[in-house]
């Protein structure tokens, strides 16, 4: 979906159109945002601080301040920082408190509509939006659960077993190791016992040589709570909203939208400034 808004703004040739275009796309993104549709909000803030888009200097020159105002705001808010720390929290609470408690220290204007959109310094919850707009939904970003995902992945499957005695070093540091398959560790355990240790200061307890590979736990637990959440948003809160189908508008997004590749995006983006 971010390289059809990026292709959607450089196509406007026009200058004023083109700002306009922009605009829009940052509306819509707050209109994510109120309704908690992370996903679509994170697409679109892709695309406008993509380089295509980004090094539009006199077309963002142009762009109202209340609508670059709630860009900036909204760039804050999908910000990678501390491993993407204001959005996994706001997802974090629409889970555990079905969208109705507060997101700690965001900003919104519960009284905000299409025709004016603001944000107030004066903080609100996300319950009073809700109530406002009668929604109880929430989209996650798919990228937060991959990226535990992958991180999970990292961890052995099998792991030696570890005892008081078990694996201690001088300066009481584990030497415990892992492994993704049993008979690869298996093949590492045999191969150990003629091999000298690296440090005399490790003592192996005799009863660990010949123990089987345990199953870890940890990670299994951790696999199971990020599929049991990503569930919850596919079961439950992604169906929570009270949308009815727009009969017209539905049909057409259906159709093949037009979507340009990187170098085509970037040669116009170019051309245009």
């Amino acid at each position: 979906m971010s390289q059809w808004v990026v292709t959607e703004i450089v196509r406007t040739m026009d200058i004023q159109e083109r700002v306009l275009v922009v605009e829009k796309f940052i509306r819509i993104a707050l209109k994510c945002y109120y309704h908690a549709n992370f996903s679509t909000l994170m697409q679109i803030i892709f695309a406008l601080t993509s380089s295509p888009v980004a090094r539009l200097k006199h077309t963002w020159e142009l762009v109202n301040d209340e609508a670059y105002e709630i860009f900036q705001y909204l760039k804050h808010f999908a910000s990678p920082t501390r491993n993407w720390k204001n959005l996994r929290d706001a997802t974090r609470v629409m889970l555990e408190c079905g969208c109705g408690q507060e997101l700690g220290e965001m900003r919104i204007c519960a009284t905000c509509s299409m025709a004016s959109l603001t944000i107030q310094d004066n903080p609100s919850t996300i319950n009073e939006v809700y109530q406002r707009f009668q929604i109880g939904g929430c989209v996650p970003f798919l990228g937060l659960f991959l990226s535990e995902l992958v991180m999970n992945a990292e961890h052995p499957t099998y792991i030696k077993p570890r005892a008081p005695s078990v694996g201690t070093t001088s300066s009481g540091s584990s030497s415990y190791t892992g492994s993704d398959s049993p008979r690869d560790t298996e093949s590492q355990s045999s191969g150990s016992k003629s091999a000298t240790p690296r440090s005399s200061n490790f003592k192996l307890s005799p009863t660990s040589v010949d123990t089987p590979l345990m199953v870890n736990f940890h990670k299994l637990r951790t696999l199971a709570v990020i599929i049991k959440r990503l569930v919850a948003f596919q079961t439950i809160l992604t169906r929570r909203y009270p949308f009815v189908q727009d009969l017209v508008l539905y049909p057409l997004l259906e159709q093949r939208l037009e979507v340009w590749d990187e170098t085509q995006v970037m040669s116009q983006s170019c051309r245009l400034e």
